[in-house]
């Protein structure tokens, strides 16, 4: 996503009004991972804050689906995030766009990818349950425990579980 600041780089404070709905392979997110986001947008501006600085403001929305820590069911949720992102001039010896002071851009361009995609996955919350209160799968027969109670404990003994050896250390 490649934004030309050509219109607005001759005055400070000059703005390009956004409204952008990005794919997640547009943003680089691996299809291959667990979470999958959809139905990205961004709406937002970017600004002329002088001497060749620009700033991204805006808040970007996605849709996570992502399976439960616990049970594995897949579980969708609502992601917002407020992004505020400064761009300089130059490029940078590691090519990441990213440094301490902001991104950077080389020439009339912008590319505003970078930065959404570090502040979606900024948004990501770093564990998903489907309900506080899910009981997650049986360690030794792999049964969801929210659908039912296993019967499993009568076929499998204990050291069957990877947990045996704990219970084995709490009862000495």
């Amino acid at each position: 996503m490649l934004i030309d600041i050509l219109p607005i780089s001759h005055h400070t404070g000059d703005f390009l009004e956004l409204d952008l709905a990005p794919s997640s392979a547009e943003l680089g997110l691996d299809p291959g991972d667990t979470a999958g986001f959809s139905a990205i947008s961004f709406s937002g501006r970017i600004e002329n804050t002088g001497k060749g600085s620009y700033r991204l403001d805006g808040k970007l929305h996605a849709t996570l689906t992502e399976p439960c820590a616990r049970c594995l069911v897949p579980v969708t949720s609502d992601l917002a995030a407020d992004v505020a992102e400064d761009y300089r001039p130059g490029l940078l010896a590691t090519n990441t766009g990213l440094d301490e002071e902001g991104y950077r851009y080389e020439g009339h361009v912008i590319d505003i990818r970078q930065a959404l995609h570090d502040n979606l996955l900024l948004s990501e919350p770093q564990k998903i349950v489907c309900s506080p209160d899910c009981q997650g799968l049986c360690p030794v027969c792999g049964q969801n425990l929210n659908l039912g109670h296993c019967t499993c404990g009568d076929d499998h003994p204990d050291q069957e579980s990877p947990f045996s050896q704990l219970k084995q250390l709490l009862q000495d």
